[in-house]
């Protein structure tokens, strides 16, 4: 009885981690995919100043970028 529960058991823990290595190879495989599909936002760069504010009332953004990732 004993082998049979170590054996049941050994095959679960062997099913649930090969499940979880292919989940995380296709967590991965999206991570790539987002990263390969996002343009560039280079033409953020530089000082912006908002067009439709209220009157009397003025926004500015500076985008600047700090590395290909940031």
């Amino acid at each position: 009885m004993k082998k049979t529960v170590f054996i049941l058991f050994g095959i679960f823990f062997i099913a649930c981690s090969s499940s979880n290595k292919e989940k995380l190879k296709e967590v991965k495989n999206n991570q790539e995919e987002v990263h390969k599909s996002v343009k560039n936002f280079d033409w953020l760069l530089g000082n912006w100043k908002r067009t439709n504010e209220e009157k009397g009332k003025e926004t500015f953004e500076n985008w600047n970028k700090i590395s290909d990732t940031e």
